[in-house]
């Protein structure tokens, strides 16, 4: 009984360690939304997102923000990411790990 208690502890381990490899998702829902503390009082939600080789904040903010990306300001956009992710430089983001990206609402 205690091998076949072994044996399933194993299988499901193997299963879960491979669901956990095998999501692919780029985007994940929304974690918090903040309130920027300048006059403009810009609103943006937090997403989780990969990046890939060749990607800058910039990049990926614009292809979030299509919709509305003249409204945006570069230096805002730069502030906002550092402010989520303090310990990473925003020029010098590495391929193929998540970061979190402001998602500007209208």
């Amino acid at each position: 009984m205690k091998k076949f208690l072994l044996y399933v502890f194993i299988i499901l381990l193997f299963i879960s360690i491979y669901k956990d490899l095998a999501e692919n998702n780029q985007h994940t829902e929304s974690i918090n939304t903040y309130h920027t503390p300048d006059q403009r009082n810009t609103d943006f939600a937090i997403m989780h997102i990969k990046v890939e080789p060749g990607d800058t904040v910039l990049s990926v903010v614009e292809e979030m923000n299509h919709h509305h990306i003249k409204k945006l300001d570069l230096n805002q956009i730069i502030a906002d990411f550092q402010r989520i992710n303090p310990t990473v430089d925003p020029y010098h983001l590495q391929p193929h790990v998540f970061y979190y990206f402001p998602a500007y609402k209208e």
